[in-house]
């Protein structure tokens, strides 16, 4: 699946945008209703800067969008919204590229954090939604599905520590059907819940032989157990 990702990412940025194939003039100094078709320069009444292409009086096109605080947008236009492909930086180095549809990213985009996190994947209404890749800092990835800017749904996590969790995850917690696959050899499968081990579940050893089978409270075993 990450490959999959990676050659549709690489893909909108072969394919997208088609900026600067067009040289336009820049636009009259009559009153911006009337751009149309031309380059203007425009700092509206909160000190945010706009440089770039203009049809019918609006920002349509490419342009670079610079805002008060100092993030910068760089890309495309319609209807004086972020639509198409672009890149959002902020002051602190972290940026977003990608796909944008009525000025919030939807699609294919990716994204890279100052605290260290690494995100490609699809997004939906400006949030982290469908599948996605995301690595943390500490050395921690997770590929799968995300919900609203969630984990949520179906996904492997592996941590940096060599165990591997494949199951359901719900708002970010493992919950549901799932398998535990430790670094040393443990093996746990069955339920979880907010994160632990709650309900049906079976501990297997090392060498494949059941340990644990039964039920599961607050990831403390609590039914019958078999060694």
């Amino acid at each position: 699946m990450r490959i999959i990702l990676v050659i549709a990412f690489f893909s909108l940025l072969v394919l997208g945008p088609t900026w600067g194939q067009e040289t336009l003039p820049n636009c009259s100094p009559e009153a911006r209703m009337f751009w149309s078709e031309c380059i203007g320069t425009e700092i509206d009444d909160q000190g945010n800067l706009y440089v770039g292409e203009y049809f019918n009086g609006r920002k349509d096109g490419f342009g670079e969008f610079t805002f008060n605080d100092g993030i910068m947008y760089i890309g495309e236009f319609t209807y004086g919204m972020r639509h198409g492909y672009g890149k959002m930086k902020w002051p602190d180095g972290s940026y977003y590229e990608g796909r944008y549809e009525d000025d919030k990213r939807n699609g294919m985009g990716k994204e890279n954090l100052k605290n260290g996190e690494k995100y490609i994947g699809y997004y939906k209404n400006g949030l982290r939604d469908g599948h996605g890749e995301l690595e943390f800092q500490n050395g921690d990835r997770y590929v799968g599905e995300f919900k609203m800017g969630e984990i949520n749904g179906y996904g492997v996590y592996s941590y940096s520590n060599g165990d591997i969790y494949r199951g359901q995850f719900l708002k970010g917690h493992r919950d549901g059907k799932g398998i535990m696959l430790f670094s040393n050899g443990v093996k746990y499968i069955g339920l979880y819940r907010n994160g632990m081990k709650n309900g049906m579940g079976s501990m297997y050893k090392p060498n494949g032989l059941l340990h644990k089978h039964g039920r599961w409270k607050d990831g403390v075993f609590v039914g019958v157990s078999h060694n």
